[in-house]
């Protein structure tokens, strides 16, 4: 969470999992990094994202995951370092 005068303007959120092909608690993903609109290009979102990544670190993760449909993010994600590894595709079961 980071927070600016008291203010939360940015959230985390982390999901490990185990993953049998690496065996253990080991791979994690990002299912959600949100800054506020008028908070954002200050360096939040790459501060909390250096924070998940160290923690994952500790955790002796081997790998991270994140999957998101917006350009801006795709792109704060490849200038972070991450890389493209294959497609996502999804199923929806049910109408929200």
């Amino acid at each position: 969470m980071a927070e600016v005068g008291g203010q939360i303007v940015g959230v985390l959120h982390l999901l490990f999992y185990l993953d049998i092909l690496h065996g253990g608690l080991n791979s994690h993903v990002l299912l959600l990094l949100l800054v506020k609109d008028e908070y954002r290009r200050r360096g939040i979102g790459r501060k909390l994202l250096d924070e998940a990544v160290k923690y994952a670190v500790e955790r002796k993760a081997i790998e991270k995951h994140v999957n998101t449909i917006f350009k801006e993010a795709t792109k704060f994600y490849r200038r972070y370092g991450l890389k493209d590894s294959g497609v996502t595709l999804e199923l929806q079961l049910r109408n929200p």
